[in-house]
């Protein structure tokens, strides 16, 4: 069996804190776990910090309290403090293991005394702490955040601008947990029943725009492919995603966009990453739904010392 890229990431030996208004993060990241035959399960345990976890490849279960939850790649979940998980394969007998590959981040949260700002990192820590899911599917390009810390793994490791490098690693670190923070924090379905077959349709659909959010999509496209019209396909996110189909796209392209700004990519190469050519187009988008220019974002979290993404390709 081919061994992935993303367990020869060796970034464990950091801790990594982040003081945002009154919230304090720590992140302590983990590593490349893989549950098959020989280790279907880490048992039923619990813990004092959040684990947040993204599948690489594969399938398994997450047992969440009285909770069983499918999990796939490209799902992003977390298990909150003190409550009973466990990760496991699926399987109706020894024979029939499938195998399940994941990279999982520990990280506490604690509240200061010092004022509070309007930073976007804590107001997505607020919304997170407030409510926030468990699970949200179909998120394959928060992998990108794992290439690039598997590019920046090696760097270090060859001992080139050690510093720079690693500054870059926890830069990529608090980006691939604040943006889990803000998927997690939005609904994904209003919790009105729905039956199975719409179930698969917003699956399907979802699956699809994860999987091409970098071309263009449209509406034909997508209809056809969950074998449904475009009506019932727009009803359906209407009413179990509270959204339109577009601005559920373009939420997230804009959610890919703000990964690749906080990893320094150039504003100009960000656009066609994101499915949208027209460079003013792009800054109009992401400025409806941020607010702020991709500038005036990136330079929340720029540095004098922090290497493009670019560089590593």
């Amino acid at each position: 069996m081919q061994t992935s890229k993303y367990s020869l990431i060796q970034i464990n030996d950091l801790l990594i804190e982040d003081k945002v208004g009154n919230h304090l993060i720590s992140i302590k990241p983990g590593s490349y776990c893989t549950f098959n035959k020989i280790t279907p399960t880490n048992a039923r345990h619990y813990h004092k910090c959040y684990e947040l976890c993204l599948v690489t490849e594969g399938s398994g279960l997450f047992i969440y309290g009285n909770d069983i939850m499918t999990v796939k790649k490209g799902d992003v979940f977390i298990a909150d403090p003190d409550v009973l998980h466990e990760i496991t394969v699926q399987t109706e007998n020894q024979e029939s293991l499938s195998s399940l590959n994941l990279f999982y981040f520990s990280f506490h949260l604690f509240h200061n005394d010092a004022p509070a700002t309007n930073q976007p990192e804590e107001i997505i820590i607020s919304k997170f702490l407030n409510n926030h899911s468990i699970l949200k599917k179909s998120q394959q390009h928060m992998l990108s955040y794992l290439n690039f810390l598997y590019d920046y793994s090696k760097a270090r490791e060859n001992g080139n601008n050690k510093k720079i490098i690693t500054y870059s690693i926890e830069q990529s670190v608090k980006g691939f947990i604040y943006e889990c923070m803000m998927l997690l924090s939005k609904q994904t379905r209003s919790s009105k029943k729905y039956n199975e077959i719409s179930n698969n349709i917003i699956d399907t659909a979802l699956d699809y725009i994860s999987l091409h959010i970098t071309e263009k999509i449209t509406l034909e496209k997508l209809s056809n492919h969950c074998n449904t019209s475009k009506r019932n396909l727009q009803l359906l996110f209407n009413q179990y995603l509270n959204t339109t189909i577009i601005d559920y796209i373009n939420n997230r392209r804009m959610s890919l966009a703000s990964s690749y700004l906080r990893m320094n990519f150039r504003i100009n190469d960000i656009g066609p990453h994101v499915g949208i050519e027209d460079p003013a187009q792009f800054c109009r988008v992401f400025k409806k739904y941020y607010g702020i220019s991709p500038k005036k974002y990136q330079m929340q979290f720029a540095s004098n010392g922090m290497l493009y993404g670019a560089d590593f390709k």
